[in-house]
């Protein structure tokens, strides 16, 4: 009954949420930082990242967006770019690792030999392109359909689902 629960939660004393710390707003950095990782096999892996706003800061979603666009199949930019077309690398990722307060938007590849360096710059006038001119309507309607399936696949999983219930509770 109804009645029965407000009346047992009625009894209960009310307490506020304890403060949380005020952190000044993450802006960002407009610097490029690139890491070249070595394996025990002779096979190098680039890596561009940048810092970003976490999930209490508005614009985080876009890292997302710019990842799918970027990095996710083979009709990706960096992908058709890279891969297909230039031939200068094996494979490419990216993605975002958001926390709170900050995060991280992570580009990583396997350059062919000798390649690195063109696949760092290739990346980098791709990205200001995208800064310059912005994406196509067909790169966003393919990054949002990309989301709803991400979305949904989450909705089989009981443990990713719970996962994000209990994220919710950290950002306002």
């Amino acid at each position: 009954d109804v009645d029965v629960v407000a009346n047992i939660f009625a009894a209960l004393p009310t307490t506020t949420s304890a403060p949380r710390p005020a952190f000044p707003p993450m802006i960002a950095e407009t610097a490029t930082t690139k890491s070249t990782i070595y394996q025990d096999i002779a096979m190098p892996y680039g890596c561009m990242y940048w810092a970003i706003p976490g999930r209490t800061q508005p614009g985080f979603e876009v890292a997302n967006t710019l990842s799918s666009i970027l990095a996710s199949g083979q009709g990706s930019r960096l992908s058709a770019k890279l891969v297909d077309i230039l031939q200068i690398a094996d494979s490419i990722d990216c993605g975002a690792h958001v926390l709170e307060q900050a995060g991280l938007f992570l580009i990583f590849f396997v350059p062919k030999p000798g390649k690195a360096e063109e696949c760092y710059q290739v990346i980098a006038d791709e990205l200001d392109n995208i800064i310059q001119n912005g994406i196509t309507a067909e790169e966003l309607q393919r990054a949002v359909a990309g989301e709803v399936r991400c979305f949904l696949t989450t909705l089989e999983s009981h443990s990713q689902l719970v996962s994000n219930w209990i994220d919710s509770f950290f950002v306002d």
